[in-house]
């Protein structure tokens, strides 16, 4: 009996049929969430939310192209989730950008990069940072740019 495989999450793989980018934002605070999601919406990405880790863990059958990962998280912590993200072949080559409040001091952003992710940006962010790094990111992870920003 052969073992079943994970889909595959490098470029060629996501759904190209996708017209916009799907970012999956991880983020316990329901205010921050909606606030977050419509920056990202603005800025030319589709947005799928988690509230805690285990949410997001089951999120990644969406095949997200890009993740927002707050830091502090009831179950578990960000550090801890990047981490794990990292070592899940459904999302080892996501582009992660941890985006946190309760977390901006250097020692935090310095800890959340050597933890696997990709940027580390604190609240409150400007939408076009935050973007901007995605497109960034995302373009750098798969040699082709995302879409334009709708205008």
């Amino acid at each position: 009996m052969q073992a079943v495989q994970p889909p595959s999450t490098t470029p060629e793989a996501r759904d190209p049929a996708r017209a916009r980018p799907l970012v999956l934002h991880v983020e316990d605070d329901e205010a921050t969430r909606y606030l977050v999601a419509r920056l990202l919406t603005r800025g030319g990405f589709d947005v799928v939310g988690a509230a805690t880790g285990r949410e997001a863990l089951a999120r990644l059958e969406d095949r997200p192209d890009a993740i927002v990962l707050d830091v502090k998280l009831p179950d578990i912590t960000g550090f801890q989730l990047c981490r794990h993200l990292r070592g899940d072949p459904r999302s080892a080559s996501v582009p992660i950008i941890h985006l946190s409040a309760s977390h901006p001091l250097p020692e935090d952003q310095r800890y959340g990069l050597a933890v696997g992710a990709d940027a580390y940006l604190v609240h409150p962010v400007d939408g076009a940072v935050l973007t901007e790094t995605l497109r960034r990111l995302m373009d750098r992870s798969t040699g082709h740019p995302p879409p334009p920003q709708a205008g």
